[in-house]
């Protein structure tokens, strides 16, 4: 089976919480990238602190 013909909801279920930031949820997906979904701009503000302090090398992205 290819991945490719996964429905999108599917691969949603394997994202792994990383933290959580108001309302925001800073998770990884599956091929390793962190995203950012909801939360407000404070919000988005705190993640990106943490990410510098903590995740040096990773580079966040944002979803609504």
């Amino acid at each position: 089976m290819k991945l490719r013909h996964l429905h999108p909801a599917t691969l949603a279920i394997c994202e792994h919480l990383i933290a959580q930031f108001g309302r925001g949820r800073l998770v990884q997906n599956p091929g390793g990238k962190l995203v950012l979904k909801g939360g407000t701009r404070a919000d988005r503000i705190e993640a990106q602190e943490f990410v510098s302090l903590f995740m040096h090398e990773a580079v966040l992205s944002f979803a609504e």
